[in-house]
């Protein structure tokens, strides 16, 4: 035994470690000799096990009843998409150096740094205290105790600031992320558009909860990246001092055979995240949708089929977490096993070193009981850090998969938007004209189909339309009408001819009125002049007097006193009636008094006597009215009509309206 030695270690352990370290041998050789076959039997099951898993991670999942994106085949993965996605947001969410974000990044590498010099300073501390207990020296121990309790006053006003700042990175990203989808889908018709791709899902919940995840994810990832990397700097520059550079070499050869072996077992969790995400929607949209259409489903006495719809959306949801769950466990299982137990075998090879492997460290000379203790100590406090940290370093993938399924998501909004947008603005330099002076409508042999381009509307529609010429168009219901409307707002595409309109998004040249009108959160008062703000309405000179006397042309005066004045707040879609609600469609008219006002029957809820002093206000006002109606009664308030003759006929005719 001594033969095989080194002089060290000989001189170190002399011959009472020389006999300690026989009877360990003895007792190994005794251990191994007499469990061999539960060992071999306990090695073949972990081996079968791992072949098993990797055998069984990526199997496909049963085929969902829900129709699937069209782009579902591209599986969200850490490859070059993932990486052009994630650098075009970084450039989102961290415009330039001079940035909030860049000032949180800095001072996060800077607790990263003190973090990791404090946790070398108390493995430290910690060695000299279990070298004071050897020595039995009273005052050495606690003047190290005291020192330990100082170091922990910076150390947790440190980790603390890590977490604040981490948290306040996270959020920072999100109101910059959130700012710029908000100004992509808040542009123009993109919102409107967007909404009837069928390549995308759950827009809803991609602008809000998988844009708060993917920040967490991403803060949280750097303070997961670079202090692994610094930690594994010094403490294996620490490391490498006590027991030289064989030390680490083993504890990194170890861990990059359990990263590649870790590599090759670890599902597709980009993907597995990203279908998460898009369940959790389609389960949260059930319920929303029920809200949505309560009174409707409570007529009909629908609430059994709603409650099959919903259980069968959760149920997927359960099933699919439930077999994402499981994957996460078991690789729980061999990261543990991999990153923590067998480390830690590792790490004791490592720390017995200046012992028993014939290390020639510096410290080696003249050391007694107590260094052997400090340095034990000492070096298993460094190898705990150094462990973490690598450990860190190899389930890091798992993280950056984890984020690119969130990546994928956002990065498909974004991608969605720029190409709605990007068509939008093509389709109008091609099909739509501003007229001079925002005073003419005009349809030029303009053909329009349904937006997919299945079923044809409108074949050669010619008309124009000047102030003052009130129009009413009319025809059964199905032959195109409101695609007229639609087309004129550039809500749909049109197959061909030339739609000359007013100035886009000025509401003082042409304001659409739908049948069912909108109504925002807010006060009785922003509902009178919704779009508008209380600022814009100001900056027009308009005041409460004048509201109160469009509200009493709408015949609706009585709503401020019966709803607590125009500061009250309510949910006025369930607070006003069918008819009320039309009318507050008409005061808007009335508040923005425009030069053409396309109303898409919203009045048909009114009754013909209060329709009619409707109308006549238009008129008075100087609003040019472009109605669809069925009621012959709205002649009288018009003078042109464009008559769509349906059963199969596609081309309206525009004509003067005859009132006899």
């Amino acid at each position: 035994m001594e033969a095989q030695l080194s002089p060290f270690a000989a001189r170190l352990l002399g011959s009472r470690g020389l006999a300690l370290l026989r009877k360990s041998t003895a007792a190994l050789q005794n251990i191994w000799a007499n469990n061999r076959n539960t060992a071999l039997i306990v090695s073949a099951v972990g081996v079968g096990a791992a072949v098993y898993v990797s055998n069984n991670w990526n199997k496909e999942q049963p085929r969902q009843s829900n129709p699937q994106p069209a782009n579902a085949s591209r599986k969200p993965a850490v490859d070059a998409t993932f990486w052009r996605r994630i650098k075009h947001l970084m450039g989102v969410i961290i415009p330039s150096v001079k940035t909030v974000e860049v000032l949180y990044l800095v001072l996060l590498t800077v607790l990263l740094l003190a973090r990791t010099v404090l946790s070398i300073k108390v493995s430290d501390v910690m060695g000299l205290n279990a070298a004071s207990l050897v020595e039995m020296n009273k005052d050495k121990f606690i003047r190290g105790v005291v020192s330990l309790g100082l170091i922990a006053i910076p150390a947790s006003i440190v980790n603390s600031l890590l977490k604040f700042f981490t948290s306040m990175l996270a959020i920072r990203f999100r109101k910059r992320l959130s700012r710029h989808i908000h100004e992509k889908y808040l542009s123009d018709m993109t919102f409107y558009k967007a909404a009837d791709v069928e390549s995308i899902d759950n827009i809803d919940q991609r602008v809000t909860q998988d844009i708060e995840r993917f920040t967490s994810e991403l803060s949280s990832l750097y303070a997961t990246t670079f202090k692994p990397v610094v930690d594994i700097v010094l403490f294996t520059r620490k490391l490498t001092r006590s027991v030289g550079i064989q030390g680490p070499i083993m504890m990194y050869l170890y861990y990059i055979l359990s990263g590649f072996f870790l590599r090759r077992l670890l599902p597709n969790f980009a993907r597995m995240t990203a279908r998460t995400q898009q369940l959790e929607g389609n389960f949260r949209f059930h319920h929303s949708r029920l809200l949505m259409h309560a009174e409707e489903v409570a007529f009909y006495r629908g609430w059994e089929r709603e409650k099959v719809l919903i259980n069968d959306a959760f149920n997927k949801l359960y099933s699919h977490s439930s077999v994402l769950f499981w994957k996460q466990a078991l690789v729980g299982v061999f990261d543990a096993w991999l990153v923590k137990y067998g480390a830690t075998m590792v790490g004791y090879a490592v720390v017995a070193l200046p012992v028993f492997g014939g290390v020639s460290a510096p410290e080696a000379p003249g050391m007694n009981a107590a260094d052997i203790t400090r340095g034990y100590i000492r070096n298993t406090q460094v190898l705990i850090n150094l462990a973490q940290a690598t450990g860190q370093i190899v389930l890091l993938y798992k993280k950056i998969t984890q984020l690119a399924g969130y990546t994928t998501r956002v990065g498909e909004l974004l991608e969605l938007f720029g190409s709605v947008s990007a068509s939008q603005n093509e389709m109008t330099s091609k099909f739509w004209q501003i007229s001079p002076d925002d005073a003419l409508v005009e349809f030029d042999k303009v053909e329009i189909d349904t937006p997919d381009g299945d079923i044809p509307l409108v074949r050669d529609l010619t008309m124009k339309i000047l102030p003052t010429m009130h129009t009413l168009i009319m025809g059964p219901n199905g032959s195109g009408k409101s695609s007229i409307f639609r087309t004129l707002n550039r809500m749909w595409p049109v197959k061909s001819g030339k739609i000359t309109r007013p100035t886009f998004g000025k509401r003082s040249a042409v304001m659409f009125v739908p049948q069912r009108p909108y109504f925002p959160l807010g006060s009785l008062r922003e509902q009178v002049i919704y779009p508008d703000e209380v600022a814009d309405m100001q900056r027009k000179g308009v005041t409460d007097d004048d509201l109160r006397n469009i509200l009493a042309d709408a015949e609706l005066a009585y709503l401020i006193e019966r709803e607590g004045g125009f500061d009250a707040v309510k949910d006025w879609v369930d607070v006003l009636s069918g008819g009320e609600k039309q009318r507050m469609g008409m005061a808007r008219i009335y508040y923005h008094k425009p030069t053409f006002a396309a109303l898409d029957e919203c009045t048909s809820a009114v009754s013909v006597d209060v329709e009619g002093r409707l109308y006549r206000k238009c008129k008075e006002l100087g609003v040019t009215m472009i109605t669809i109606s069925h009621r012959k009664q709205l002649k009288d308030y018009h003078d042109f009509v464009l008559n769509f003759p349906g059963e199969g006929n596609l081309v309206p005719t525009f004509s003067a309206l005859d009132k006899i």
